[in-house]
């Protein structure tokens, strides 16, 4: 009995220590998953310091980031596998698969930035700009990670400034929304205000005085040229004067609608300006860019 007794007691020790060991290994396989070294650039530690960044950013924003390297891609253009690694990949947060994915490219040598969700309206054209121009510092010298480390830090920063701003974003949805205007009136406008109403209030009632005064004096003027008439036998009769309507004919035009603008293939406005959009070849929404060679 003793002997059963201490057989169970190491089993249940040893499957107590096989799922913390599991549990480890599935977290630290959340993180890494979104960096794909193909190209082999980045050491290990480099990786680990890339994706604890990403698991940052990822908090924060509720926006997937992705890192992937590349040294052959199958005859397939930059833009297009950056789109295509980020579908197959199944990444994306909410039911718009929010998020975005950095590739360095080492075939062409040169960086790209995919975008989907709320990602394409947090960074618009102008932003991508930005992260690929602060990427190519890093690449020029052969800090890869550090440029991987750069976009991610910027991608935060414009969320951050963003919502500094008063706008809201919805993770489940992928929709950015306005902040709103709250109309304010000081001292100053206030007083401004009344000095205005005052005056045009002044204003309307010296014209209707005027107004009158001249009617009292054509009516004074009117009697006394009747009564000289009169006296002098004259006689008036106003006959009853009828418009008669000719024609009637209405017009109706249809005004046309003043056109949403967009850039390339569609798009929208956001935080930091408008966000040109392309569709992929497996049929999704995409924002991003391609920077200069390194």
């Amino acid at each position: 009995m003793r002997y059963h007794g201490k057989l169970r007691a190491v089993c249940a020790m040893l499957f107590a220590a096989m799922l913390a060991l599991l549990s480890a290994t599935v977290v630290f396989a959340a993180g890494s998953d979104r960096v794909h070294d193909a190209a082999g650039l980045f050491t290990e530690q480099e990786i680990s310091e890339i994706s604890a960044l990403i698991e940052e950013g990822v908090s924060k924003t509720g926006m997937d980031m992705v890192v992937v390297t590349a040294a052959d891609k199958k005859g397939r253009g930059t833009q297009a596998f950056a789109d295509e690694v980020y579908e197959t990949g199944n990444f994306g947060v909410g039911s718009a698969k929010s998020g975005f994915l950095y590739l360095i490219d080492m075939e062409d040598r040169v960086p790209c930035i995919s975008t989907a969700g709320g990602a394409i309206t947090l960074l618009s054209d102008s932003e991508i700009q930005r992260l690929l121009d602060d990427a190519y510092d890093h690449l020029a010298s052969g800090d890869y990670a550090g440029s991987a480390k750069a976009v991610i830090r910027d991608a935060i920063g414009s969320y951050e400034d963003a919502a500094g701003r008063g706008w809201t974003y919805n993770p489940e949805t992928g929709v950015w929304s306005e902040p709103v205007k709250k109309r304010t009136m000081n001292p100053l406008k206030l007083l401004f205000s009344a000095i205005v109403s005052a005056l045009a209030a002044f204003g309307a009632t010296g014209k209707v005085r005027r107004e009158y005064a001249m009617q009292d004096h054509g009516s004074k003027t009117a009697a006394a040229a009747a009564s000289v008439l009169g006296a002098a036998g004259a006689a008036f009769v106003f006959a009853n004067q009828v418009d008669d309507l000719v024609s009637k004919h209405t017009e109706r035009r249809a005004l046309p609608r003043a056109p949403i603008a967009s850039g390339g293939g569609g798009g929208g406005m956001g935080p930091n300006g408008p966000s040109t959009t392309h569709t992929s070849s497996g049929g999704m929404t995409h924002g991003g860019g391609v920077g200069r060679k390194f």
